[in-house]
């Protein structure tokens, strides 16, 4: 197959071929309107992420950041000895020491639990853990829906002289079924029983 030369020299035409094209062109029809549009224009761009941006700024300079393990529901669970500073208290609430030991009461009596609470804490003073946790469940399936062991807790943490503070554990710890407990180190202790 041989490609088609372009002509240039019009006055090289012979008559039969401009007989031919003449003839050919007369059965050809204008393409209707609507196939010569151009597309639409584009949209002007826009600068989305810096307008988001922008708001997010603006609604967080009017509300401030909202820390969710910080809000109270009443149901928190908190004890702090006199001497422990305010910050410590705030990162034990939000769950930021490392929980070296947990103890899950569920299916205890009080009895039980109390021994169970004097034993895990002076296993954790043994291997000089500093933060633990102590699950006592949110009474759920009680039978008044209440927190049977949350109160008797309570009480054996605030009785332990190793227990700087207590807080309830936020909720990916357990939430308000659950204690985080911090405590003096081996060498607090020690400094505590000579003064």
């Amino acid at each position: 197959m041989t490609e088609p030369t372009m002509v240039q020299d019009t006055k090289s035409i012979s008559p039969e071929d401009r007989e031919l094209w003449a003839a050919e062109a007369q059965s050809v029809a204008p393409l209707a309107q609507e196939h010569a549009h151009s597309p639409a224009p584009r949209p002007a761009p826009c600068a989305r992420m810096r307008a988001r941006d922008e708001r997010q700024v603006l609604e967080e300079s009017l509300v401030g950041p909202i820390d969710a393990d910080l809000l109270e529901t009443g149901d928190e669970t908190s004890f702090r000895r006199p001497g422990v500073r305010p910050t410590l208290m705030r990162k034990l609430r939000r769950g930021q020491f490392s929980i070296q030991a947990s103890l899950d009461l569920h299916g205890h009596t009080r009895p039980e639990a109390q021994r169970a609470i004097a034993e895990f804490l002076s296993d954790a003073l043994a291997q000089d853990l500093r933060c633990v946790k102590i699950i006592h469940g949110k009474g759920l399936r009680s039978p008044r829906g209440l927190p049977i062991l949350k109160a008797r807790v309570e009480i054996s943490l605030q009785q332990r002289d190793e227990v700087l503070a207590y807080s309830s554990a936020p909720n990916w710890a357990g939430g308000h079924g659950a204690v985080l407990v911090l405590l003096r180190g081996r060498r607090q202790q020690h400094d505590r029983s000579r003064g």
